[in-house]
Protein backbone atom coordinates (compact mmCIF):
# COMPACT_ATOMS: atom_id res chain seq x y z
CA UNK A 1 0.00 0.00 0.00
CA UNK A 2 1.25 3.50 -0.66
CA UNK A 3 0.28 6.79 1.55
CA UNK A 4 0.62 10.27 -0.36
CA UNK A 5 1.50 13.24 1.75
CA UNK A 6 0.88 16.78 -0.54
CA UNK A 7 2.91 19.83 0.10
CA UNK A 8 1.99 23.25 1.02
CA UNK A 9 -0.89 25.73 -0.69
CA UNK A 10 -2.95 22.48 -1.38
CA UNK A 11 -6.45 22.17 -1.07
CA UNK A 12 -8.10 18.70 -0.24
CA UNK A 13 -9.42 18.49 -3.49
CA UNK A 14 -5.81 19.37 -5.59
CA UNK A 15 -4.23 16.95 -2.88
CA UNK A 16 -7.02 13.88 -3.65
CA UNK A 17 -6.81 14.47 -7.26
CA UNK A 18 -2.74 13.91 -7.65
CA UNK A 19 -2.90 11.06 -5.31
CA UNK A 20 -5.47 9.50 -7.64
CA UNK A 21 -3.60 10.70 -10.61
CA UNK A 22 -0.05 8.99 -9.37
CA UNK A 23 -1.74 5.85 -8.04
CA UNK A 24 -3.55 5.72 -12.35
CA UNK A 25 -0.51 6.91 -13.94
CA UNK A 26 2.09 5.37 -12.36
CA UNK A 27 0.28 1.96 -11.55
CA UNK A 28 0.94 1.41 -7.69
CA UNK A 29 0.60 -2.10 -7.31
CA UNK A 30 -1.81 -1.48 -4.36
CA UNK A 31 -4.08 1.05 -2.67
CA UNK A 32 -3.04 4.08 -2.41
CA UNK A 33 -4.14 6.69 0.68
CA UNK A 34 -3.70 10.01 0.55
CA UNK A 35 -2.46 11.84 4.22
CA UNK A 36 -4.26 15.45 4.35
CA UNK A 37 -3.21 17.96 6.20
CA UNK A 38 -4.28 21.52 6.90
CA UNK A 39 -2.63 23.17 4.07
CA UNK A 40 -3.53 26.90 3.84
CA UNK A 41 -4.28 26.68 0.24
CA UNK A 42 -3.17 30.11 -0.32
CA UNK A 43 0.62 31.13 -1.74
CA UNK A 44 1.04 33.63 0.74
CA UNK A 45 0.74 31.36 3.42
CA UNK A 46 3.72 29.58 3.52
CA UNK A 47 4.69 30.17 7.05
CA UNK A 48 0.97 29.08 8.70
CA UNK A 49 1.37 25.38 6.14
CA UNK A 50 5.29 25.39 7.86
CA UNK A 51 3.08 25.77 11.36
CA UNK A 52 0.47 23.75 10.42
CA UNK A 53 3.01 21.09 8.66
CA UNK A 54 5.01 20.47 12.20
CA UNK A 55 1.26 20.30 14.09
CA UNK A 56 0.18 17.38 12.35
CA UNK A 57 3.31 15.31 12.60
CA UNK A 58 1.99 13.42 16.13
CA UNK A 59 -1.41 13.07 13.69
CA UNK A 60 0.85 11.86 10.68
CA UNK A 61 3.02 9.15 13.18
CA UNK A 62 -0.13 7.95 14.85
CA UNK A 63 -2.30 7.44 11.63
CA UNK A 64 0.65 5.30 10.32
CA UNK A 65 0.67 3.15 13.30
CA UNK A 66 -3.04 2.65 12.83
CA UNK A 67 -2.33 1.69 9.38
CA UNK A 68 0.32 -0.82 10.38
CA UNK A 69 -2.00 -2.37 13.23
CA UNK A 70 -5.38 -2.25 11.20
CA UNK A 71 -4.01 -3.54 7.56
CA UNK A 72 -1.22 -6.11 8.63
CA UNK A 73 0.94 -4.63 6.16
CA UNK A 74 4.13 -6.20 5.68
CA UNK A 75 5.20 -2.71 4.73
CA UNK A 76 4.05 1.12 4.00
CA UNK A 77 5.12 2.48 1.05
CA UNK A 78 5.59 6.39 0.98
CA UNK A 79 4.94 9.33 -1.63
CA UNK A 80 5.65 12.45 -0.30
CA UNK A 81 5.87 16.67 -2.50
CA UNK A 82 7.06 19.52 -1.49
CA UNK A 83 6.63 20.75 2.38
CA UNK A 84 4.97 16.92 2.93
CA UNK A 85 8.38 15.64 2.80
CA UNK A 86 9.36 17.13 6.35
CA UNK A 87 6.22 15.41 7.47
CA UNK A 88 7.41 12.17 6.06
CA UNK A 89 11.16 12.59 7.19
CA UNK A 90 10.01 12.89 10.78
CA UNK A 91 8.13 10.23 10.92
CA UNK A 92 10.59 8.12 9.61
CA UNK A 93 13.26 8.96 12.42
CA UNK A 94 10.21 8.58 15.08
CA UNK A 95 9.86 5.45 13.69
CA UNK A 96 13.68 4.42 13.18
CA UNK A 97 13.68 5.27 17.19
CA UNK A 98 10.83 3.09 17.65
CA UNK A 99 12.44 0.19 16.51
CA UNK A 100 11.42 0.11 13.02
CA UNK A 101 7.91 -0.72 12.95
CA UNK A 102 6.02 -0.13 10.94
CA UNK A 103 8.87 -0.68 8.39
CA UNK A 104 8.54 1.22 5.08
CA UNK A 105 9.37 -0.24 1.51
CA UNK A 106 9.76 2.53 -1.23
CA UNK A 107 10.00 6.13 0.08
CA UNK A 108 9.82 8.84 -3.13
CA UNK A 109 10.63 12.16 -2.05
CA UNK A 110 9.77 14.48 -4.65
CA UNK A 111 10.78 18.56 -4.73
CA UNK A 112 11.51 18.24 -1.34
CA UNK A 113 11.30 21.63 0.45
CA UNK A 114 13.80 20.78 3.24
CA UNK A 115 17.27 21.74 3.96
CA UNK A 116 19.67 19.85 2.33
CA UNK A 117 21.87 19.04 4.86
CA UNK A 118 18.93 18.16 7.38
CA UNK A 119 17.75 15.67 4.83
CA UNK A 120 21.71 14.07 4.89
CA UNK A 121 22.25 13.68 8.18
CA UNK A 122 18.52 11.95 8.64
CA UNK A 123 19.91 8.81 7.35
CA UNK A 124 22.14 8.46 10.39
CA UNK A 125 18.79 7.32 12.01
CA UNK A 126 16.47 6.34 9.11
CA UNK A 127 18.80 4.22 7.16
CA UNK A 128 17.40 0.81 8.42
CA UNK A 129 13.78 1.45 8.33
CA UNK A 130 12.96 1.83 4.65
CA UNK A 131 14.19 -0.76 2.11
CA UNK A 132 15.01 2.00 -0.41
CA UNK A 133 14.68 6.13 -1.19
CA UNK A 134 14.42 7.75 -4.41
CA UNK A 135 14.36 11.59 -4.13
CA UNK A 136 13.94 13.62 -7.18
CA UNK A 137 15.33 17.14 -7.53
CA UNK A 138 15.67 20.16 -10.26
CA UNK A 139 17.21 23.06 -10.92
CA UNK A 140 14.09 24.53 -12.51
CA UNK A 141 12.31 24.35 -9.34
CA UNK A 142 11.41 28.12 -8.87
CA UNK A 143 9.24 26.89 -5.45
CA UNK A 144 11.89 25.50 -4.00
CA UNK A 145 14.25 28.48 -5.39
CA UNK A 146 12.03 31.03 -3.22
CA UNK A 147 12.07 28.32 -0.41
CA UNK A 148 15.80 28.71 -0.16
CA UNK A 149 16.35 32.67 -0.45
CA UNK A 150 13.50 32.43 2.36
CA UNK A 151 15.39 29.82 4.54
CA UNK A 152 19.20 31.51 3.53
CA UNK A 153 19.82 27.67 2.98
CA UNK A 154 20.18 25.13 -0.31
CA UNK A 155 17.26 22.92 0.11
CA UNK A 156 16.79 18.65 -0.88
CA UNK A 157 14.83 19.53 -3.96
CA UNK A 158 17.57 20.86 -5.81
CA UNK A 159 18.70 20.15 -8.77
CA UNK A 160 22.09 19.48 -10.98
CA UNK A 161 25.10 19.90 -8.88
CA UNK A 162 23.40 21.18 -6.01
CA UNK A 163 21.29 17.73 -5.14
CA UNK A 164 21.83 16.13 -2.43
CA UNK A 165 23.54 12.55 -2.66
CA UNK A 166 24.09 10.08 0.75
CA UNK A 167 26.57 7.64 -0.31
CA UNK A 168 25.21 4.38 1.25
CA UNK A 169 27.18 1.51 0.97
CA UNK A 170 24.19 -0.29 -0.32
CA UNK A 171 23.24 2.27 -2.64
CA UNK A 172 19.64 2.58 -0.76
CA UNK A 173 19.27 6.04 -1.54
CA UNK A 174 19.13 7.31 -5.45
CA UNK A 175 18.90 11.26 -6.33
CA UNK A 176 17.14 12.21 -9.64
CA UNK A 177 17.95 15.18 -11.38
CA UNK A 178 14.49 15.99 -12.97
CA UNK A 179 15.93 19.63 -14.32
CA UNK A 180 15.41 18.41 -17.55
CA UNK A 181 11.52 16.85 -17.29
CA UNK A 182 9.16 19.71 -18.86
CA UNK A 183 6.88 20.82 -15.91
CA UNK A 184 4.71 23.25 -14.83
CA UNK A 185 4.97 27.31 -14.90
CA UNK A 186 6.70 27.15 -11.37
CA UNK A 187 8.44 24.43 -12.46
CA UNK A 188 7.38 22.46 -9.30
CA UNK A 189 4.89 20.00 -10.45
CA UNK A 190 7.15 17.39 -12.35
CA UNK A 191 5.95 14.76 -10.02
CA UNK A 192 3.25 14.59 -12.06
CA UNK A 193 4.51 14.91 -15.52
CA UNK A 194 4.03 11.17 -17.98
CA UNK A 195 8.21 11.17 -17.54
CA UNK A 196 8.30 11.47 -13.72
CA UNK A 197 5.38 8.93 -12.89
CA UNK A 198 6.18 6.22 -15.69
CA UNK A 199 9.82 6.68 -13.30
CA UNK A 200 7.87 5.85 -10.12
CA UNK A 201 6.42 3.03 -11.88
CA UNK A 202 10.00 1.54 -12.61
CA UNK A 203 10.96 2.16 -8.90
CA UNK A 204 7.69 0.44 -7.66
CA UNK A 205 8.47 -2.40 -9.56
CA UNK A 206 11.75 -2.54 -8.38
CA UNK A 207 13.81 -1.93 -12.22
CA UNK A 208 15.86 0.96 -10.53
CA UNK A 209 18.41 2.38 -11.35
CA UNK A 210 19.53 0.59 -14.27
CA UNK A 211 17.22 2.47 -16.99
CA UNK A 212 17.97 4.15 -20.12
CA UNK A 213 17.35 7.67 -19.45
CA UNK A 214 19.32 7.74 -16.70
CA UNK A 215 22.97 8.96 -16.67
CA UNK A 216 25.30 9.01 -13.83
CA UNK A 217 26.76 11.88 -12.93
CA UNK A 218 28.94 13.15 -10.09
CA UNK A 219 28.99 16.30 -7.42
CA UNK A 220 31.45 16.71 -4.28
CA UNK A 221 28.35 14.31 -2.51
CA UNK A 222 28.65 11.58 -4.81
CA UNK A 223 26.73 10.01 -7.60
CA UNK A 224 23.08 11.07 -8.65
CA UNK A 225 21.33 10.83 -11.98
CA UNK A 226 20.38 12.89 -14.81
CA UNK A 227 16.75 12.01 -16.11
CA UNK A 228 16.92 12.58 -19.53
CA UNK A 229 13.08 12.58 -20.96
Amino acid sequence: MYVFVHGYNNTFDEAARRAALIAYAARLPGPTILYSWPSQASALKYTADETNATWTQLHFNAFLEELACQTHAHSINLIAHSMGNRIVLEALEYFAHRGGQPRFGQVILAAPDVDHDTYRESFGEIADTVEHVTLYGSANDQAIRLSKGFHSYPRAGDGGQGIPVVPLPDKRVDAIDASAVPADLMGHGYLETKDILIDVQEVTQHKYPQLDHLTPAQNREGTYWIFEP
